[in-house]
């Protein structure tokens, strides 16, 4: 899923921009409804990055997030599962994503979830 989106960010560049930025959380919610049905997941947070590629890249995108009290409290939560994907395009320009989630440890957390949808 965080490949996907990544991908996604590369091939709709400016469609869901606000300002001058190039990445978008865009479908966040369908990929939260996926995760947990899917994958028994129960909660989920994404952090989104993007930018020219260079071998530094992960490291810079890690570091603007560590920066972004929003994007750092994703970091730091206690997460059971993680996924990160990234995409490059041909012009040189990487999209990362990385998904955090937490499973489902019974089947009624699911159930409750879902009935506030």
């Amino acid at each position: 899923m965080a490949r996907r989106h990544s991908e996604f960010m590369a091939r709709n560049p400016g469609k869901f921009q606000l300002g001058s930025t190039i990445i978008t959380h865009y479908g966040f919610e369908e990929r939260t409804l996926r995760a947990q049905r899917q994958h028994g997941m129960v909660s989920l947070a994404e952090n989104v990055a993007g930018g020219p590629d260079s071998p530094a890249m992960a490291v810079r995108f890690v570091r603007a997030w560590a920066a972004s009290p929003g994007h750092d409290f994703n970091l730091r939560q206690d997460w059971d599962a993680t996924g990160i994907g990234v995409y490059i395009t041909p012009g040189g320009t990487a999209y990362a994503t990385q998904l955090f989630a937490t499973r489902s440890r019974s089947h009624f957390e699911t159930t409750d979830r879902m009935r506030g949808f």
